[in-house]
């Protein structure tokens, strides 16, 4: 997308570049039209057939509530909202999210993501059936999926580590 865009999530601080993944994530499950049963049958091959699905979906509700490490919930984090702002479907309602951050938004945690966030955010980012409302304003309907941008994200995520 834009590389005003970009460049402002490559300049946000650790901490909230996590928080503003979380943000970012509860508006678009907030506002999901799209069955969970649809997007997971429209996740793109390279992505349903790896290893790293295969896990993720053998989670326990209880092992999905579980906060990953700091380096893994940056990281994924950054990666995650370089997708989003690289994803012609999703990047104007991260960019309108970012625009509107406010220190409000702020918890007192560190930056440490729930894996059941991050888990969400790989379904939405691998699907090519995604529609969603943020507020009366914003409508997203995502086609489109990219195997080596998820790829990169998922890579070095160790599961039930």
């Amino acid at each position: 997308m834009s590389a005003k865009l970009q460049q402002q999530i490559e300049q946000l601080g650790d901490y909230k570049a996590v928080r503003l993944l979380e943000r970012f994530s509860k508006l678009l499950l907030e506002g999901l039209e799209t069955p969970v049963s649809e997007m997971m049958s429209a996740v793109i091959p390279e992505v349903r057939d790896s290893n790293f699905f295969q896990k993720i979906q053998a989670l326990s509700p209880e092992e999905r509530s579980r906060p990953l490490t700091e380096s893994q919930s940056i990281a994924i984090a950054r990666g995650l909202l370089r997708y989003c702002a690289q994803e012609p479907a999703l990047a104007p309602s991260l960019e309108s999210v970012l625009n509107n951050y406010t220190e409000n938004d702020r918890l007192l945690a560190g930056p440490i993501l729930a894996t059941g966030v991050a888990i969400s955010m790989v379904i939405v980012a691998s699907t090519t059936r995604f529609k969603a409302r943020i507020g009366d304003n914003i409508v997203i309907e995502k086609t489109t999926a990219n195997a080596e941008l998820v790829g990169a994200i998922t890579k070095n995520w160790q599961i039930g580590s």
